[in-house]
């Protein structure tokens, strides 16, 4: 088959990473960056004489830069995933850098060393964000000059959606190329004159150094051959699922298949960890209701000034292996909103109220669900509660779509800082390939990146 070239396809670059730059190489990179912030804060600080004494000096020197450094991992400032995006990449190196400071300064109080004063602390903070800032912004010049140049191999349709993710996400990927690979039948000499010969030599004349095959189980023989020879090159090859989960964050939903869930690790398997979530979950929730005390009574108040109405609204959402339990949530449709059955909220939804749609904005009508996460219901993060009656629709469409309640659900997840509200099943579908991914790469520093991800999210109002 002729080589395909799309324009769509061609010159989408800018950073993700540079050159597979790493975790770690950021986080030194991170690391000295605020050292040297926090050197020059001591220098131009008119009262650093407290802080001379051995342990305090060398904690504020090299432990701040460690603890900044730290929060902007968490931040995912790091993986500098979105790029280089203006004010959104200023807000995830703010909330890394503050939240890094924080803690190292609770941290310096419970150890019993002076206090870091407040001159060093803001010039450190301010400057390490200065720094940081513009190393992404080198970093995202140098990538546009170095995108990885990939041939795709498979149908069109899953060329264009792949094309299409890779520029929202604007990763360091140029497509030069795409070819359909003819399938493998049971005899491999019966493949159809030309067919397969046009598309090898297609990839051999491609100077690609990396292809992304849609469904290597369907290649024959010979053309398995031809990707084994392309590796011997020092070429490489990668499956469209890996490479979803690998550049893109998320599960290839189309290209499931009944094994992706055979290598999951079940609860029983990491028990510290889901200990520690459910640990974690007590004492947030307790501390969650006590501070939002004041909040809630405002919101039951404007609720009640608004049209007199109820101010709680109850359903029954699917919870961990698919149990029904009640969620509980600030009212914010008319009462009768839902007179018809129900349905899914729209972005611009004319039943939302005032007062609703500002909860909602500002993710106000969430906190009394801060009940059922202490009741052991929902967990702080984790896929979203889908009611029953739009679980049984969507699983006509998605048969794996009841696997995503391994988990418990979350009053926050991967799904919700990556992806908006979900008004249809093609959106459903979309947050899917971020909650099975959520599910099978869960970690504490990815619940950390979530909660600071959500942060970053409330602050810009979405």
């Amino acid at each position: 088959m002729n080589l395909a070239r799309e324009h769509a396809l061609v010159d989408i670059s800018t950073a993700r990473s540079w050159w597979h730059l790493q975790k770690p190489a950021f986080f030194v990179v991170d690391y000295v960056l605020v050292w040297l912030a926090a050197g020059v804060a001591f220098q131009v600080s008119p009262r650093v004489l407290g802080l001379w004494h051995p342990p305090g000096w060398l904690m504020t020197t090299y432990g701040l830069p460690f603890a900044i450094a730290l929060g902007l991992q968490l931040a995912g400032v790091q993986i500098n995933q979105a790029g280089f995006r203006g004010s959104e990449t200023l807000t995830k190196i703010l909330i890394g850098s503050v939240t890094g400071a924080l803690g190292f300064v609770i941290l310096q109080a419970l150890v019993g060393y002076e206090l870091i004063g407040r001159y060093i602390l803001g010039i450190t903070v301010l400057l390490g964000v200065v720094l940081v800032l513009l190393s992404r912004l080198v970093i995202w010049r140098l990538a546009e000059q170095q995108s990885r140049e990939v041939f795709v191999l498979g149908s069109e349709f899953a060329c264009q959606e792949l094309a299409k993710r890779v520029n929202e996400q604007r990763l360091p990927i140029r497509f030069v190329g795409r070819a359909s690979w003819p399938a493998a039948g049971p005899d491999d000499a019966a493949e159809p004159a030309g067919n397969g010969a046009g598309t090898r030599r297609a990839a051999w004349e491609s100077r690609a150094g990396e292809f992304v095959v849609e469904n290597p189980d369907a290649l024959s023989p010979r053309d398995r051959q031809t990707l084994l020879a392309l590796v011997a090159q020092g070429r490489r090859v990668t499956d469209l699922g890996y490479f979803y989960e690998n550049e893109l964050t998320m599960v290839h939903v189309d290209g499931l298949r009944e094994s992706w869930f055979w290598s999951y690790d079940p609860a029983h398997s990491r028990p510290v960890f889901f200990a520690f979530k459910r640990f974690a979950d007590i004492g947030l929730s307790l501390v969650g209701l006590l501070v939002t005390a004041p909040v809630t009574a405002l919101c039951a108040l404007a609720i009640l000034v608004q049209d007199g109405g109820p101010v709680f609204y109850e359903q029954t959402r699917v919870g961990l292996r698919n149990q029904p339990f009640s969620i509980r949530k600030f009212r914010t449709m008319r009462v009768d909103a839902e007179q018809g059955g129900p349905c899914w909220a729209a972005e611009n939804d004319g039943r939302v109220t005032a007062v609703g749609r500002f909860l909602r904005r500002t993710r106000l009508d969430e906190i009394p669900q801060f009940w059922n996460i202490l009741r052991g219901e929902m967990s702080f993060i984790g896929p979203r509660p889908e009611r029953p009656e739009m679980m049984n629709r969507m699983l006509e469409k998605m048969p794996y779509y009841r696997l995503r309640h391994i988990v418990k659900p979350g009053l926050t997840g991967w799904a919700q800082v990556n992806y908006h509200y979900a008004a249809s099943i093609e959106e459903t579908q979309e947050k899917l390939a971020y909650d099975l991914y959520y599910i099978k790469y869960g970690s504490l520093t990815r619940e950390m990146h979530i909660v600071l991800r959500t942060i970053s999210t409330l602050t810009r109002g979405r």
